[in-house]
């Protein structure tokens, strides 16, 4: 809680302006904001840290439908098969209050290992008055019992997080140095680490207020004093592009074509951001469209052979046997 006051008016107004990356310099000094620069750790984290004795398990959780008649169709389904193809985890666990249905979840279900959870109401006896933030805090319940690799469902592994699973505690900077702070969309952590251990205790002073400043921009702010806890990773790593409106445009309708294939290990879509819903999607949207969403999906697709499977899907409800 020492964190919170001294920075909460700073970061609501600059939040609600949406124009937190153009004044951030001008008014938070660059020692303040970065981590420490050096030869970090084999290139890979942004800050002081070693690896760890105990390896991250090779597990992969999903947290989803803490709200009723949540939807599922083909681009979470490709986002499931992704982190599967390339990440190859040993478990996926799909942990859920309210079960999705429909065809492309039933094509689904065969990877996942279904656990119900009860959706929160509150957190040490602070209510959770939004889906977003029960689902903050069911994750890192999650990770405290399992470990593993947690990615949102509008998250798409781009490759291979084994590199990542040597660190007790891994997280993304959102935006450019992260200006804005560490996401929670991706997190890989091992369930003794005590960065994850401390985070979770924050939630004992939780109030929305600030919308995402216990999944955000606290993390960040520990970072700083718990910086041998966890191992920071550059903003292109999860959350490039992000969810300004030039973003968006790049990732949903005009592709300028740069390599999310290096420097990237996952790319978050920000569903959230996306008013027009992926709910009705079909192939043929994500084949005819021109964004890097687009673009990313199709890659998938073609790269592990899955279009007949996807049309077959589509046709019928069900693959045909041969």
């Amino acid at each position: 809680m020492k964190w919170f006051f001294p920075v909460i008016l700073y970061t609501l107004i600059l939040y609600q302006l949406r124009i937190i990356g153009t004044l951030h310099y001008l008014v938070v000094p660059s020692l303040v904001t970065k981590q420490v620069s050096s030869s970090s750790y084999q290139g890979i984290c942004k800050n002081y840290v070693s690896p760890s004795s105990q390896r991250v398990p090779n597990i992969v959780h999903f947290v989803y439908g803490l709200e009723e008649n949540p939807p599922f169709g083909i681009v979470e389904h490709l986002v499931v098969l992704a982190a599967i193809r390339r990440i190859r985890p040993e478990k996926v666990y799909f942990h859920y209050h309210f079960m999705p249905n429909g065809t492309w979840f039933e094509h689904t279900k065969p990877y996942l290992i279904l656990n119900q959870v009860k959706s929160p109401q509150q957190i040490f006896g602070k209510p959770l008055n939004h889906v977003a933030h029960k689902a903050d805090v069911v994750r890192l319940e999650v990770l405290l019992k399992y470990g593993g690799i947690y990615l949102d469902m509008d998250v798409l592994a781009l490759k291979s997080f084994d590199e990542l699973r040597q660190f007790p505690m891994v997280l993304g900077q959102e935006g450019l140095d992260g200006f804005i702070g560490l996401a929670n969309a991706v997190i890989v952590a091992h369930s003794s680490s005590s960065f994850l251990q401390q985070w979770f205790l924050e939630y004992r002073h939780f109030n929305d207020f600030v919308w995402n400043w216990f999944s955000v921009r606290l993390p960040k702010l520990m970072s700083f004093e718990m910086s041998n806890s966890i191992c920071v990773l550059n903003h292109t790593a999860f959350f490039d592009p992000l969810w300004t409106e030039e973003d968006l445009e790049e990732l949903y309708y005009r592709d300028r074509g740069r390599n999310f294939y290096t420097g990237h290990y996952a790319v978050h879509f920000w569903s959230a951001e996306f008013k027009h819903g992926w709910e009705n999607f079909t192939l043929q949207d994500i084949y005819s469209g021109h964004g890097v969403f687009h673009r990313l999906l199709t890659d998938f697709i073609d790269e592990f052979n899955e279009r007949q499977h996807l049309e077959a899907v589509e046709q019928y409800g069900s693959v045909p046997k041969a």
